[in-house]
């Protein structure tokens, strides 16, 4: 299932990786063991193509992850160290955005988040705001988005990390219940959380592999050894259940597959997700609502100075016998429409770097660059988001001028001085 040859990753002079190899067959709980620092979680990247390998090769479900990454994306589901998620967002619809960069929809999609709700025990706040979430509850929302698609492969990095010991149990039981089903490999620099969850261990330290066997050859106790028996029948129980109906695993990859040759219309379709991904975040607050009325504000002001001084200087010039000017919408509307495209040049691009930062500040990069998603599709995204809001903003600026067509009936030519007849006497 996962197949790794000298896998190796330097930064300029600093060797995180170094020449690993190793391989975890299919319905593997596998434990990635060793100290903070130890190259784990870049590893781990790597795997999930977020990053790529300096040398050496890793392929996924039979696919290289340089040659080949949207297949591998489509058949991973990985969970950071911190779970990446929009604190702005609902779990549902969290959940639902997730699955659609998945590629689920419709029906499916709706299934899905059930399932994966009731299976991570998350049901009971589907509807409240990530950001207001326990910690417990981040991790298993985190963990509901890895397996909201049904992947093959589950790349967990620490999920127990920063977990009360309830928490760690019931994630320990909910990592063991996808066993069989799931090819799972997660990190840790615990001894006990390997011994209770993971049937191999792979030891790594300073970029270098150590060690790697099965955990039931460690010398654990006695006590460990007994527990480990037990799981170790569950676990050959769900393989023996996996072997006599494959079809409820295949399903699902199946379908995946079958929707592959769609890559175009799904890729326009996750930029679109993505671009109602940033409208909803936009205007989530009421921050957003503050700056387009202060805009729209100042917008008002210039473009009233602007068509004040252009009467003034018109019916001057005409009082004075001098050249007439142009009219209002050469002398006032055309340049400020003007300046309003010139400064969109700089805008959009700005709001769209923005976006991209925090979603590194944050976190939720590795969500997006590990989805079966270009990373064309997810700047085009972004930009169209940071295209529309500056569009809303220009729509609440245009009120001053609608105003001045309504009631301030302009005279487009200019004002005509008026001319006073002598009576007769």
């Amino acid at each position: 299932m996962i197949s790794v040859k000298e896998l190796t990753k330097r930064y300029a002079r600093n060797t995180t990786v170094d020449h690993i190899s190793f391989e975890v067959e299919k319905g593997q709980i596998v434990g990635f063991l060793g100290p903070n620092g130890a190259g784990k979680t870049t590893t781990m990247r790597m795997l999930t193509c977020f990053l790529p390998p300096t040398s050496g090769t890793a392929t996924v479900a039979g696919f290289d992850v340089l040659e080949q990454p949207l297949e591998v994306k489509k058949r991973i589901g990985y969970l950071p160290e911190t779970p990446p998620l929009y604190p702005e967002m609902r779990t549902v619809e969290y959940l639902t955005f997730v699955g659609k960069l998945k590629g689920l929809s419709g029906s499916e999609l709706r299934q899905r988040i059930d399932s994966v709700c009731e299976r991570c025990a998350i049901t009971d706040v589907k509807n409240k705001l990530l950001g207001k979430l326990s910690k417990g509850y981040r991790q298993r929302v985190g963990l509901a988005q890895a397996i909201i698609h049904n992947p093959e492969v589950l790349i967990l990095d620490e999920p127990t990390a920063g977990l009360d010991p309830k928490q760690i149990n019931e994630t320990r039981e909910l990592i063991r219940s996808l066993a069989g089903n799931h090819t799972i490999i997660l990190s840790t620099h615990i001894l006990p959380e390997v011994e209770q969850t993971c049937e191999k261990v792979i030891i790594i330290n300073k970029g270098k592999l150590v060690a790697q066997r099965p955990v039931y050859s460690w010398r654990f106790g006695t006590r460990s050894r007994a527990g480990w028996l037990g799981f170790e029948r569950t676990a050959a129980r769900l393989r023996e259940l996996r072997r006599d109906f494959p079809e409820a695993h295949d399903r699902s990859i199946r379908r995946a597959g079958a929707k592959s040759g769609c890559c175009g219309r799904r890729q326009m379709r996750n930029v679109w997700v993505i671009c109602r991904k940033e409208l909803r975040s936009y205007f989530a607050s009421p921050i957003a609502y503050a700056v387009m009325a202060l805009f729209a504000l100042i917008f008002g002001f210039v473009f009233y100075m602007a068509t004040r001084d252009f009467y003034n200087f018109a019916f001057r010039s005409q009082m004075m016998g001098g050249p007439q000017p142009m009219n209002v919408n050469e002398q006032v509307i055309r340049p400020v429409l003007g300046f309003a495209g010139t400064v969109a040049l700089f805008l959009i691009p700005m709001i769209t770097m923005r976006l991209i930062a925090e979603e590194k500040r944050s976190g939720t990069i590795e969500l997006l660059l590990t989805s079966p998603i270009q990373d064309f599709s997810i700047i085009l995204g972004k930009w169209l988001g940071a295209m529309f809001l500056y569009l809303c903003v220009l729509g609440m600026s245009a009120l001053s001028v609608i105003l001045l067509f309504a009631w301030g009936k302009p005279d487009w030519n200019g004002p005509q001085p008026s001319i006073r007849r002598r009576r007769p006497r």
